[in-house]
């Protein structure tokens, strides 16, 4: 799971929006996460989905996915 920081940025700065609907939330801009020299997550969630973008290194690349429920004691 990605931290998505709403009401206080990062401690890179990076910091989204989000439209307040917790049913299906919209986060914008897209999410890029990058870990060594070939790993990415890049995606954009819009109205409850997740959007892979194709320079992802992982096999959900291209591919569109429901935002899974999350347990209450996980939020942030």
């Amino acid at each position: 799971m990605h931290r998505i920081a709403v009401d206080v940025p990062l401690a890179n700065g990076a910091q989204w929006t989000f439209n307040g609907n917790h049913y299906r939330p919209t986060f914008k801009p897209s999410v890029s996460i990058k870990w060594g020299n070939t790993r990415v997550c890049h995606y954009h969630i819009t109205d409850g989905q997740i959007k892979y973008v194709n320079d992802c290194s992982h096999d959900f690349k291209g591919k569109t996915v429901a935002l899974p429920d999350i347990p209450e004691g996980e939020l942030f």
